[in-house]
């Protein structure tokens, strides 16, 4: 028996991540700076006349890969001596996001909310249920840490972006999605083991 009830939209999971990451930034931002209003806009760099699409600080999608360390495939569960259920492993993604800076009256206010973003990851970089309970029901766990070849991706991205570099920081952010609940029920077989 198979269902396609409850798939997982992966679009729609990575905009309520960035969404997630956004919102909590400006409440820490709220918090830690009294800021009257969300600091933190998610969208593309820059618009069609080539300036930065954000005032302040923006946090833009610049790559998705898979999540290599974990094995993707299928579970084998034994519901009884005769049947067992086919469920396809939980979705791990890596998206590297982009946070700059562009506060253009100010290069030293650039510089400080970068750095209170920078605090802000590094004090809460795990983001579960019990900890963050906004955070998308079909997402288990958002691990956050900066994006160990930033260096090497910074130069590429600003090079082919075609705009000024802002002060900026790329975070690896790693998404382990909940277990998809499309399920297929199989005739037990001794032996049977997750493919």
């Amino acid at each position: 028996m198979k269902t396609s009830k409850n798939i997982i939209n992966i679009s729609l999971m990575i905009h309520n991540t960035l969404s997630f990451l956004a919102e909590q930034v400006n409440q820490y931002l709220d918090r830690d700076l009294s800021s009257a209003s969300d600091i933190v806009e998610i969208g593309s760099l820059k618009q069609s006349d080539e300036s930065p699409s954000f005032d302040k600080l923006g946090m833009t999608l610049v790559a998705i890969d898979r999540e290599t360390t974990i094995p993707t495939g299928y579970d084998l569960k034994e519901v009884n001596a005769n049947q067992v259920i086919k469920q396809k492993r939980p979705l791990c993604l890596n998206l590297k996001v982009l946070v700059s800076s562009n506060f253009e009256s100010s290069y030293e206010d650039a510089l400080k909310y970068l750095s209170e973003v920078i605090t802000f990851f590094h004090t809460n970089n795990v983001f579960t249920h019990e900890n963050s309970p906004t955070l998308d029901k079909n997402i288990q766990k958002l691990i956050i840490e900066i994006n160990p070849n930033d260096t090497d991706d910074m130069y590429h991205f600003w090079s082919m972006a075609g705009i000024s570099y802002l002060p900026s920081i790329i975070y690896r952010v790693r998404m382990v999605a909940f277990e998809s609940l499309a399920l297929e029920a199989l005739p037990a077989m001794k032996g049977m083991q997750s493919v």
